[in-house]
């Protein structure tokens, strides 16, 4: 897990690597461990190193082939790039290093952009490809890694951070239909962000900029899935090896592993898989001085599955947050973002960071296997008749009247945001005084699976796992 950040311009700047070296400097938490740059007379990149797999020096970035023909920075971990290696020298390749950054930039001078339906892992890079002249920018297939970019007058800037390139611009502007997007769902999804022409790569995308022509273009690369039928008696086990699996691909490391507990089937599930594959891991669990008298069910679980398991756990007590420290946790958003969890999430990051660079996480667990009540609650059908009733600036004040406003409202759009993100469509619209319109648009007659998949789509990559991007790199630790 690293920060990358580059521009591609055509403007004689005389202070070009000065600009470079301050965008990379913003950056200076998410890679501690080491920096690099590389510059010419129309491509910049640069490179913080969070070393994680081979610590050496050989592994800095922006990394380059041996005829200087390409130039890689990279963020992120390819988990299957031992098999991949296998494949590039079976087919003549020869390594340097024992890095996953080596394999990922060898299997693009072989495969180009087909290497996306072969490397499992979360990354966001960029690729300066001289002989076609090119840039090459892609993001992860879930979008756990961040990638920002601007892109205006021939000018195109990309980060990891927004912060980054905010450094590089003169003036910006805000985007006012992002400030809808953030009241109607408490973050902004890609790919807008809360600034006019800086933008967020999605998830699953590509990003392409065409040097001689000075035009980018963006695609989905739609990684195929193998569909696979299982027969009834032996999902379980199939699911079992399958988890077994993943799990062993993210405990590869050249730094030891934490784990982040809190008690729920998620995370209880990882523990129990790094304890039968023979791991030694540490855990630890977020939890107040009140929990050692009243306990709650997570605090209680999380005792239990480690006691069970016989793992080391360590319980780190939070009762007060102070103001000073609230602000300092929160700066580093890019973006308007409402979810506490982040702060939690921050905090205990923070104890980890003392001992570890890598986390582990059972975030995603349940938009894989719907786990969430509210596909259950969109799914219903106990939300009749329509909304006639102009109640909603009483909403803000009374729970009772939210209950009222949302059964008087058969809309599903309504319905959704309500049930999903708090505040039902209609109500922002009349305290806006306008028609809000969300983009990516709301699923259509929303039902379990199609919530689910807008989920995967739209709310994982830029709330969930935005909020532990942030809240990692935050504290230099690497969540997986």
């Amino acid at each position: 897990m690293c920060g990358i950040a580059g521009f591609y311009t055509r403007e004689k700047l005389a202070e070009k690597k000065n600009i470079l070296k301050r965008m990379n400097d913003k950056l200076s938490h998410r890679g501690p461990d080491g920096e690099g740059f590389y510059s010419d007379d129309l491509i910049s990149f640069s490179h913080k190193r969070l070393a994680i797999i081979d610590l050496n020096e050989r592994s800095n970035q922006p990394f380059k082939d041996k005829e200087n023909n390409y130039i890689l920075t990279f963020n992120g971990e390819i988990y299957n790039y031992i098999e991949i290696k296998n494949l590039l020298i079976e087919r003549g390749f020869s390594f340097n290093t024992t890095s996953d950054t080596e394999v990922l930039l060898n299997s693009y001078i072989y495969w180009g952009e087909k290497l996306l339906q072969k490397i499992k892992g979360m990354f966001a890079f960029a690729i300066y490809d001289k002989k076609k002249k090119k840039i090459f920018c892609a993001r992860d297939h879930f979008g756990q890694k961040p990638f920002f970019y601007y892109f205006k007058d021939g000018n195109f800037i990309f980060s990891s951070e927004v912060k980054s390139i905010k450094h590089y611009l003169k003036e910006i502007e805000i985007n006012h239909s992002s400030v809808d997007e953030f009241f109607a769902r408490r973050f902004i999804p890609a790919p807008n962000t809360i600034y006019k022409n800086i933008k967020k790569l999605d998830k699953n995308t590509i990003l392409e900029l065409d040097l001689s022509q000075n035009i980018y273009t963006c695609k989905k690369y739609n990684k195929s899935i193998n569909k696979k039928i299982i027969k009834k008696t032996n999902y379980k086990k199939e699911i079992k090896r399958k988890i077994e699996e993943t799990v062993e691909k993210h405990l590869i490391a050249d730094v030891p592993i934490s784990l982040m507990l809190s008690g729920g089937v998620d995370s209880s599930i990882l523990a129990k898989v790094c304890k039968d594959i023979g791991a030694d891991i540490t855990s630890y669990t977020l939890a107040t001085q009140k929990d050692k008298l009243n306990p709650d069910q997570d605090y209680l679980y999380a005792k239990l599955v480690s006691k069970k398991l016989d793992i080391k756990n360590k319980f780190i007590y939070v009762d007060k947050v102070k103001d000073f420290e609230i602000i300092d946790i929160i700066k580093y958003l890019d973006d308007p973002y409402c979810d506490p969890a982040f702060i939690s999430s921050a905090i205990l990051l923070k104890e980890i960071s003392k001992n570890y660079k890598v986390a582990l996480s059972g975030d995603g667990a349940d938009e894989l296997f719907y786990g969430y009540h509210s596909y259950q609650k969109i799914a219903s059908q106990k939300f009749p008749l329509k909304n006639k009733l102009d109640l909603s600036y009483l909403y803000l004040f009374s729970f009772r009247i939210k209950k009222i406003i949302n059964y008087f409202e058969k809309n599903y759009k309504n319905n959704y945001t309500y049930n999903y993100y708090g505040v039902p469509l209609n109500v922002l619209s009349k305290i806006f005084k306008r028609e809000i319109n969300l983009n990516p648009p709301l699923p259509n007659n929303p039902n379990q699976e199609n919530s689910r998949n807008y989920d995967l789509d739209v709310n994982l990559p830029d709330y969930y796992l935005n909020r532990l991007d942030k809240a990692g790199m935050k504290n230099s630790v690497e969540v997986r």
